[in-house]
């Protein structure tokens, strides 16, 4: 729940909130492919 839900209509809500999830996953996509250590590193 976001600060601006209440002025939003349902379907501004859901698309504010696929937008969050698009950012969240891109750098957790980013951190998964550059950052966390691979096992086939050693």
């Amino acid at each position: 729940m976001t600060p601006f839900d209440s002025i939003l209509t349902p379907t501004q809500a859901q698309s504010f909130n696929l937008m969050e999830a698009r950012i969240v996953i891109e750098q957790w996509r980013r951190h998964y492919n550059t950052v966390r250590p691979h096992s086939a590193l050693g």
